[in-house]
């Protein structure tokens, strides 16, 4: 074998750990670039509080609305929250709150007072008297419930294509006198219920009700529910 033959083949077996070490550079290379690439993919991002009622600096327990109906010195409470576009007024979002907060509040307090006192929805309409009791209660006025906290805030969310859209959250707490409302339904249900029976059911089911909110924070109906 020549002197340039031997010389050529070394330098080939030399190149080749060259070749090899630089796929394997190439190699971590790309990887490590498409880690990067996936950390720095776009995400939805987490929603910001922007503006609060009153420059507030955090957002109250109770306009989270996580125990829309409770009890509260001596007062009965429920919770409405509502979210509506970021164009609307605050003003306007707290209103269409309150309303629903008053309208809700009454069929909570129906529901309520029916399942806890096993009064379905099917005996209401088979009987006379237990559906003239029910719609009474469905139509009740509660006298003395008043409005008695607001709140709303302004904050940006991520939607489904991953923009930042802004919206407006709020909150109307209305409450009522726990003896008072306790003396409203009762009226209600010994002025309608003739049958007897149908009478003591739903004056359990009131008391039942009651008590449920001043011991969970919720109405029996939810509770069940929830399970």
């Amino acid at each position: 074998m020549s002197f340039c033959t031997r010389m050529i083949k070394s330098v080939a077996l030399l190149a080749l750990p060259l070749a090899a070490f630089s796929g394997c550079t190439s190699d971590k290379a790309a990887q490590s670039k498409g880690a990067e690439e996936a950390v720095a993919a776009p995400g939805f991002d987490a929603s910001r509080v922007i503006e609060r009622i009153g420059g507030l600096k955090e957002t109250p327990k109770w306009a989270t609305g996580i125990e829309p109906m409770l009890e509260e010195k001596g007062n009965v409470i429920y919770i409405q929250t509502l979210t509506m576009d970021g164009n609307s007024r605050p003003e306007a979002c707290v209103k269409a709150a309150s309303d629903m907060a008053r309208a809700e509040f009454v069929r909570q307090i129906k529901d309520g007072i029916t399942a806890a006192g096993q009064v379905t929805e099917n005996s209401a309409t088979a009987d006379v008297a237990i559906e003239s009791n029910v719609a009474y209660l469905s139509n009740l006025k509660l006298s003395g419930a008043k409005i008695s906290e607001r709140y709303w805030e302004k904050f940006e969310e991520s939607d489904s294509s991953r923009s930042r859209v802004l919206k407006v959250r709020c909150a109307a707490k209305v409450a009522i006198q726990k003896t008072l409302l306790d003396q409203q339904i009762r009226k209600a249900t010994e002025t309608n219920a003739t049958n007897p029976e149908i009478r003591k059911k739903l004056l359990e089911g009131q008391k039942a009700f009651l008590d449920q909110i001043a011991k969970e924070g919720a109405a029996p109906a939810e509770a069940e529910s929830a399970q």
